[in-house]
């Protein structure tokens, strides 16, 4: 279990957040093509996933949209 702050709240979510640095797991997730791909598509490249359950959301999608114009300045494209 992991914990994370919603809302000013501390709560507990299944599963190990991974450690900032570390390497990421394989994974496959879904892209703004609405295409598969997997970590190894990104072989070389810097990675900073920006993972929302869905942009049809007015918060989510805010979101999004700030990580896009923060991403450039961690070294990820977009």
């Amino acid at each position: 279990m992991s914990e994370v702050t919603l809302g000013g709240k501390t709560i507990e979510v299944a599963g190990d957040l991974p450690e900032v640095g570390s390497k990421a797991p394989p994974f496959r997730l879904v892209d703004k093509n609405l295409k598969d791909v997997t970590l190894a598509d990104f072989a070389g490249q810097r990675e900073v996933p920006n993972i929302v359950p869905s942009l049809d959301t007015d918060v989510c999608a805010s979101s999004t949209r700030k990580f896009n114009k923060s991403a450039p300045s961690c070294g990820a494209g977009i």
